[in-house]
């Protein structure tokens, strides 16, 4: 079912790796990611997020042409149904959706898991995150009302929140 909705959306920043049809779009493994990259990531799951398809589990490649995708589906999840895990530590107890995906894609960037004991208090977590860019900081907020997607990514590490 959510391959099929992938095929019929043509995500731009989504890719299927075991597409049904028989094609793949076979994906290189990503290095460091600049801005555009990050900004590339951050349009897949907003991408997604609109077609009502939480992903948690975020896995990513580059495209052919250089483009940055979400790939593998194994964990992704259409409207109600609950993704079965993750690698990522969640605050919350329970799987909030899309907040609960922008926790993940924030560990991601960052490049590590947040270690539980960080999770206490955001004065904790945030001298944690301290060296951090702005956009992890706003994506990795421990009350998941007060995360947020960044709209864009600016070249000092500041983001704009749409």
């Amino acid at each position: 079912m959510i391959a099929q909705i992938l095929l019929k959306k043509n995500f731009p920043h989504v890719v299927l790796v075991i597409d049904p049809s028989g094609t793949t779009e076979e994906l290189e493994p990503v290095g460091s990611l600049s801005n555009d990259d990050i900004s590339d990531i951050i349009s897949g799951l907003k991408e997604l997020h609109s077609a009502d398809i939480h992903v948690l589990d975020i896995r990513i490649g580059r495209g052919r042409e250089g483009q940055v995708k979400i790939t593998d589906l194994s964990t992704f999840s259409l409207g109600s149904e609950i993704p079965i895990n993750t690698r990522y530590n969640l605050p919350e107890s329970s799987y909030v959706k899309a907040k609960s995906d922008i926790w993940c894609l924030g560990c991601l960037l960052f490049g590590k898991n947040i270690p539980k004991r960080f999770m206490k208090s955001q004065e904790l977590l945030d001298g944690f995150l301290k060296d951090s860019p702005e956009y992890l900081k706003i994506m990795l907020k421990i009350n998941p009302n007060e995360r947020d997607l960044p709209y864009t990514i600016e070249s000092n590490g500041g983001c704009v929140v749409q």
